[in-house]
């Protein structure tokens, strides 16, 4: 399935805007014993491993993955309120936790620094979801693993409560990223995919916590929900919870997709295009040697098609001089420019191009 760019700002309804005690009940007890076991089993993390929590929220992942597995988490989230909340949170009794706050686009970590990446329900609350893949790529050393756990669009409207508000299902199923697109990502960033496993929850519900959590969440981000279909939804829940008494059950279809950054691999020497010498990447590589500067005037991400240069998000400005002549006549061919301040990343269906 192809990835279309939502039409609703992604980032306007995620789960930043909620309020903290609220995203926080999402790491319950019974929440933490389901879902830390499987995060730990599919990243393979091992005592003293440096892990990197992306889209961390209020850290309840970050401390049980430290304490469980006795592993260095770092959690980074561009919700200032959220970081606040996990540093007042007692340490784990085993392993460390660091808290930052960044963007899952630019994350505020040194290359080559963690042996794992954790995204976990992330890349649907971003505008350039491609980008966090990528930074994942570049902050994991040789031979790390990342882990994406996310919901299958055509999962969506099953779920508990958007199975009963067709706008908020709507909303959730454009926005999440399809399992193919997200494979690709990982491909295009230098990764090898090595699994995509299923699960169910079979989360046992109670009809008064359902309907707090849809009040809420109608309140805080799904604004865009009218009234009538709250209240239509809220009298659907309750007829539906009636039906299935003590049953009442919500599978909650989770994937995990695992993928690995192999081990570093020697620079092959390329050919001089436009007089700038050029190395050919493969899968591993650290970024290139300089070979051509693009100095964005202000601190945002960008696209740009090579082929034509036009524009896709936030306006910027770039020194880009012969570089589309030189991008056209590579080996890779022509691609998609990626730009982050003077890092500038090429990817194509031949690897990708790293120019700083």
């Amino acid at each position: 399935m192809r990835y279309v760019r939502p039409m609703r700002d992604p980032v306007a309804f995620s789960s930043a805007q909620l309020p903290i005690e609220h995203f926080d009940e999402r790491f319950s007890q019974d929440n933490l014993a389901f879902w830390v076991p499987l995060l730990i089993e599919c990243a393979q993390i091992q005592p003293g491993h440096r892990v990197l929590d992306v889209g961390c929220g209020t850290g309840g992942f970050a401390r049980a993955i430290a304490k469980t597995a006795s592993a260095a988490v770092t959690g980074v989230d561009y919700s200032e309120r959220f970081i606040a909340f996990a540093r007042e949170l007692p340490a784990p009794q085993q392993g460390t936790v660091e808290w930052k706050v960044g963007s899952a686009e630019a994350q505020p970590v040194e290359d080559n620094s963690f042996d794992r990446v954790l995204l976990s329900l992330v890349l649907h609350q971003l505008q350039h979801p491609e980008l966090a893949v990528a930074e994942a790529f570049r902050a994991l050393n040789a031979g790390g693993k990342v882990v994406v756990r996310t919901i299958a669009p055509e999962d969506v409207a099953n779920r508990v409560p958007e199975r009963f508000v067709p706008a908020m299902a709507a909303a959730d199923a454009e926005r999440m990223p399809p399992l193919d697109a997200i494979e690709r990502w990982l491909q295009e960033a230098g990764f090898t995919v090595t699994g995509r496993r299923r699960v169910l929850h079979n989360k046992k519900l109670r009809l008064a916590d359902e309907e707090r959590q849809l009040l809420i969440e109608a309140h805080s981000r799904y604004t865009f929900v009218s009234a009538a279909e709250v209240d239509s939804g809220l009298r659907l829940m309750r007829k539906d919870a009636k039906a299935n008494g003590a049953d009442w059950v919500d599978p909650r279809p989770t994937y995990f997709i695992a993928a690995s950054k192999t081990a570093s691999t020697d620079l092959e020497a390329g050919p001089s295009y436009q007089g700038i010498q050029h190395h050919r990447w493969r899968p591993g590589n650290s970024p290139l040697p300089l070979c051509h500067r693009v100095v964005p005037h202000s601190r945002t991400h960008c696209h740009c098609r090579l082929k034509d240069l036009s524009y896709l998000g936030d306006e910027c400005s770039y020194i880009l001089a012969n570089l589309h002549q030189l991008i056209s006549q590579s080996p890779a061919g022509p691609g998609v420019l990626t730009a982050r301040l003077t890092r500038v990343a090429i990817s194509s269906g031949a690897g990708r191009w790293d120019f700083s």
